[in-house]
Parts: structure tokens; C-alpha cells; sequence
């Protein structure tokens, strides 16, 4: 609902929300899966350090490419949302936006570091309990960013993106205005 169903073209829309979604979800999901199997390795010793290697090499390159999905489906929905790139900057909908991209860079480089600097040197750490603590740290890290930006999404999605804030108060008498709408089916007027 919301977004998805009142812009145009819907499909495009609609296959880039549920694309965004899924991304985030499995991003998202991805961590606090990685994160509970870190710290039982943490309190077992990491006996199975190879094994857990393993997975959180693969969980980085599924991340990667949820990454690179959410970049390109986020895209095209701003495309399609904004009206053009002025209102990014003139328009509630926009800052909440703004704010979720500024959000989203130091999760990348948390990211980045945990995958390109870490990751390769898991295994030189003589002591068991250090050779993951670092990660877990940095992906608490992480995690927490990805609630702030999921924080985010959620105040963006209940914003009208179309509506710019201009900041003036009307001038004159109060008189009744009439309005009326059309969304999602649905026809509203009033006064």
C-alpha cells in the first residue's frame, strides 16, 4: 500500500518496493543470524572457526549483492516518487530521504571494513574468543545503523512525497476551502 499503489507506472513501482524489501530483509536478517552464530562461537571457543569463516564469507557476498539491489531499486523509486530533483531538497518526503541515504554510508563502510579488511585476517588471531570479538563488534555496529535506517524508511513511507513544505502562513479570512482526491480506488471530497 501507500507509495506503491498511488504512483505510476504501479508495476514498476510495486516490483521495485517488494525488491527493496526483500533486500533489506535479507541484509537485515542477515546480520542478526551472523551475529547470533558469532557469539555462540564466542562462548564455545570457535572450535569450528573454518566452518564459521565460511559463512560469514558467504553472508558477505549475499550482502553485497542486497546492497547493490537496494541502491538500484531505491533509485528507482525515488525516480519515479520525486517529482524532480528540487523537491529532494524542498519537501519533508526528500530530507527523510536524504537522511536514510546519510544513514546508509557508514553502514556501507562498516561493511566494506568488515569485508575487505576483517574478514581476510579472521584466521591470524592466535586466541579463539579475540578472533571473532572484533566482527561481533563491528556488526553490533552495523546492525544498529540498519535499525536507524529502518527507523527511517518507516517515518518515509507515511510522508506525502509529492507535497513541498513551503513554511508560509495564508494571509486573509479564514473561508472554507474545498478539496477533493483520488487514490487507491478511492474518491474523497470535503470543505
Amino acid at each position: 500500500v501507500g507509495h506503491s499503489q498511488a504512483m505510476e507506472p504501479r508495476a514498476l513501482i510495486i516490483a521495485a518496493d517488494l525488491g527493496h524489501l526483500w533486500a533489506g530483509a535479507v541484509w537485515a536478517g542477515g546480520i542478526i543470524g551472523l551475529l547470533m552464530v558469532l557469539i555462540l562461537a564466542c562462548h564455545r571457543g570457535a572450535r569450528e572457526a573454518t566452518d564459521i569463516a565460511r559463512i560469514v564469507a558467504r553472508f558477505s557476498r549475499l550482502a553485497a549483492w542486497s546492497v547493490l539491489t537496494l541502491v538500484g531499486t531505491g533509485v528507482i523509486m525515488a525516480v519515479i516518487i520525486l517529482d524532480d530533483l528540487t523537491s529532494l531538497f524542498t519537501s519533508t518526503w526528500g530530507w527523510s530521504l536524504l537522511t536514510k541515504i546519510a544513514l546508509l554510508l557508514p553502514v556501507l563502510g562498516v561493511a566494506a571494513y568488515n569485508r575487505f579488511r576483517l574478514l581476510p585476517v579472521l584466521g591470524d588471531h592466535a586466541d579463539p574468543q579475540s578472533r571473532w570479538s572484533i566482527l561481533v563488534r563491528t556488526l553490533v555496529a552495523e546492525a544498529v545503523l540498519v535499525g536507524m535506517i529502518i527507523t527511517a524508511t518507516g517515518f518515509l513511507t507515511n510522508l506525502e512525497p509529492r507535497s513541498a513544505d513551503s513554511g508560509a502562513t495564508p494571509t486573509g479570512s479564514a473561508a472554507p476551502v474545498e478539496f477533493s482526491g483520488h487514490s487507491q480506488g478511492m474518491q474523497v471530497t470535503g470543505e
